[in-house]
């Protein structure tokens, strides 16, 4: 069927598919070979081993740069040594795709042919419509017809909602693709920014391709309210945006210096105040969050006590701002993301009650979050330190239940419970899963009303002089922490703890859940164990959660 055939992508997994397709097209071709098509393998960039032995001449290890994708069951941290001399012989060109131009496969096979492809079935498709040229060699400027295999495994409902929220039409597909960096990790490669290496190979439905040079065009600064990110910032994407985030810090892909924190003239007048700057780097783009915080303002509805924006750079060509947004709304979606991703990670599956201890904006963050884990929750306890704000907070969250846009709420969470309770005990004690999102300087939750096989976010308290929990419940659990290098500078519920000997070493915190992400660290080990993930927020999550915006704007 592949007799005008000029090029075969196929996805490179342990090498046996695409070396059985390689073998049988050499065999099927006659000796002088004039008509054999090339062999393309491809990987993720985040697992491309194949392509970067390729690129060195001998079997190489990606452990160093590998991280786990949607691509799952493609690529890998190591070639096959059985298999590297079959895979010489049959394949022509290994190339490590991007992750967005993976994205745009699956996005074009679902949009254009009605097909809901794995995360391997789009890195084909993908890489035969936006491969720079010189990947290639020359003679791909004579190809006309190629066929991509489209093989793997199921792709994770959350994340196939999340690629067809990101783009609305294929010109915004090509326009992100074409940017995309395409060097083999763990090489000297260097991609060209020329235009003539950004052309498509292959074009569906008569698709527009844009220029490099008319994208740079096309780039205007967008602004963006705090209602606009709302819209374009929904819970479940944000969740995807963070554990991005929380990976690349884990596996040092992503760069993130201290945050700055520089307090602010102080008189009869001006009230205290401070100037925050949380920069950041990953994956040719840099951000930086700059924000006022004025505690104050939490006792007024005019001003939020953190205002500021985002800006997003373009860091792999030319430091273009891209977008500003506002820093408020981000802050407070990616805070309670982050608490899903660690719920998603740690918790237990038959998780059915959740306790959120506080009744401010994150308590309503946290309920959209933790609902949109897809866990079975069917029970809803809530506590406030003032009861008409825990009733007010009730009537709120039943209004978000009824509109909210869901994505990947369970469907047994369709009937479900909300209550207020008096005390902080009669709310945790039958509690699955517990989100603290009170800053207190003196503890509200105690180790003893805790349960086992209980999970709790402890979010509230960011400063070394704040704890929510006492230090018998910090000493219960098993400790993870989204930054290992401010955990015991920042976190004053595990500061507090080492400082009274409630917990005696650092070596209680296992690790950032980054690191359980990657399968560096083992995460929850039995039903019985408690398992505590203390967030203090990571510029990176500002990062990923505006670049997730910008691709959606």
């Amino acid at each position: 069927d592949c007799e005008d055939v000029d090029a075969i992508f196929v996805p490179y997994g342990g090498g046996g598919l695409t070396c059985g397709i390689g073998s049988a097209v050499c065999n099927h071709n006659d000796e002088t070979k004039k008509n054999q098509c090339a062999i393309v393998s491809c990987e993720p960039e985040t697992a491309a081993p194949m392509a970067l032995s390729k690129e060195r001449g001998e079997i190489s290890s990606f452990a160093k740069y590998y991280q786990p994708s949607f691509c799952d069951g493609c690529g890998g941290k190591a070639v096959l040594s059985p298999m590297w001399d079959l895979a010489n012989q049959v394949i022509d060109y290994a190339l490590s795709v991007p992750l967005s131009v993976a994205e745009a496969g699956v996005w074009t096979l679902h949009e254009r042919n009605g097909v809901v492809a794995e995360g391997a079935g789009g890195l084909t498709v993908g890489a035969a419509m936006f491969c720079p040229l010189e990947k290639l060699g020359e003679g791909v400027k004579d190809w006309k017809k190629v066929v991509c295999v489209v093989s793997g495994r199921g792709i994770d409902r959350s994340k196939l909602f999340q690629i067809l929220d990101k783009y609305d039409k294929m010109e915004a597909v090509a326009n992100g693709c074409l940017s995309a960096n395409w060097t083999v990790r763990g090489s000297n490669a260097t991609m060209s920014n020329d235009a003539s290496s950004s052309a498509s190979l292959m074009t569906t439905s008569s698709l527009p391709i844009t220029t490099m040079q008319e994208i740079s065009k096309a780039e205007k600064l967008t602004v963006l309210t705090e209602k606009e990110v709302e819209q374009k910032l929904p819970m479940h994407k944000c969740i995807q945006s963070t554990k991005e985030a929380l990976i690349a810090l884990s596996n040092k892909t992503g760069k993130m210096p201290i945050r700055q924190v520089s307090q602010l003239p102080q008189n009869e007048i001006q009230k205290p105040g401070y100037l925050v700057t949380m920069p950041s780097y990953h994956d040719g783009y840099a951000a930086c969050k700059l924000i006022t915080v004025y505690p104050q303002n939490s006792n007024t509805p005019k001003f939020s006590s953190h205002q500021g924006v985002v800006a997003l750079f373009n860091a792999k060509q030319n430091g273009q701002l891209l977008l500003l947004a506002d820093a408020h709304q981000i802050t407070s979606t990616r805070t309670a993301a982050a608490s899903a991703v660690a719920t998603m990670t740690l918790a237990r599956k038959e998780s059915h009650v959740l306790a959120i201890l506080g009744t401010g904006e994150q308590a309503r963050s946290h309920f959209v979050s933790m609902l949109e884990t897809g866990l079975p929750i069917v029970q809803v306890n809530l506590w406030g330190r003032n009861n008409d704000h825990a009733l007010k907070l009730k009537e709120d969250l039943r209004l978000i239940f009824n509109t909210y846009e869901w994505k990947t709420k369970c469907k047994s969470t369709m009937l479900f419970e909300l209550d207020v309770f008096s005390t902080v005990k009669e709310c945790v004690e039958v509690a699955d899963i517990i989100c603290t999102l009170v800053p207190s300087t003196d503890p509200i939750l105690r180790g003893e009303w805790i349960r086992p096989g209980t999970h709790i976010n402890a979010v509230g308290a960011c400063l070394p002089t704040q704890r929510e929990m006492d230090g018998t419940c910090v000493a219960k659990a098993a400790l993870y922490c989204d930054s290992k290098d401010a955990c015991f500078v920042e976190a004053g519920d595990v500061v507090l703890a080492l400082k009274e000997g409630s917990i005696d070493s650092q070596d209680r915190l296992l690790d950032e859940i980054g690191s359980v992400l990657i399968g560096e660290v083992e995460g929850r080990v039995n039903e019985e164990q408690i398992t505590l993930f203390k967030s203090l927020g990571i510029a990176l999550e500002d990062l990923t959660a505006v670049r997730a915006i910008h691709d959606a704007s």
